[in-house]
């Protein structure tokens, strides 16, 4: 490999010093890639979701079924290396024994396994679910490879949300996609069991931006 490009430790400690504080910065191929910053519809889909989230593994706290994390790096290629972050992972606990935690690093214990990745700022580690929002025409041009690299990675499926026809399509490893939209209900199914989610209410701007705007 050229001595030119980064591996996915060497992006992980210079994240920082890069434009916007490395959030909308990628490793493509061991080449830093700066990303079209997403719009507000991003950062609404992934609040609601967040809650959504919490509600579920509150309902769930003593029988955990996993955690989500927010924008961290997963190692999907090695030599060169490639660093996707999407909007979501989510991990499953009863993943915890079996896979290993953070770049490099070696298997863990069970009794960690719980938030284990939640502190890294890359893995390797491939959670069960991915959620994508697909907000820029780059990332939408970009989707069906960056969907095909997570599942190679080992991700069960990927979610891409979005915003703009208000819809989530549903991407199963070994499975055809589907399509869920607003007035349906997207469910985690076996990955995440009892998870029911209203589409249109993934979408919904919050009742303080929209009392905000109506304002003179």
């Amino acid at each position: 490999m050229s001595t030119d490009l980064l591996t996915a430790e060497q992006f992980a400690e210079r994240l920082h010093e890069l434009p916007d504080g490395g959030r909308w910065v990628e490793l493509e191929a061991g080449v830093v890639t700066v990303l079209d910053q997403s719009d507000t519809a991003h950062g609404t889909f992934v609040l609601n979701l967040s809650k959504r989230l919490a509600d579920y593994l509150a309902e769930r706290r003593d029988d955990p079924v996993g955690y989500p994390c927010f924008e961290l790096g997963l190692i999907v290629a090695r030599n060169p290396d490639t660093v996707r972050r999407p909007a979501v992972c989510f991990f499953l606990v009863a993943d915890a024994a079996s896979v290993g935690t953070g770049a490099g690093s070696s298997r863990y214990d069970a009794s960690a396994g719980l938030f284990a990745e939640t502190d890294n700022p890359v893995t390797e580690s491939p959670p069960a679910l991915v959620v994508e929002t697909a907000t820029t025409n780059r990332i939408r041009r970009a989707m069906r490879t960056r969907v095909a690299g997570y599942h190679r990675h080992g991700v069960s499926a990927v979610w891409v949300a979005d915003p703009h026809e208000r819809t989530v399509h549903v991407v199963a490893r070994g499975a055809a996609s589907r399509t869920v939209s607003a007035g349906e209900q997207l469910s985690g199914e076996a990955l995440l069991p009892g998870l029911s989610l209203p589409v249109a209410d993934l979408f919904a701007e919050p009742e303080w931006w929209t009392g905000r705007r109506r304002q003179p």
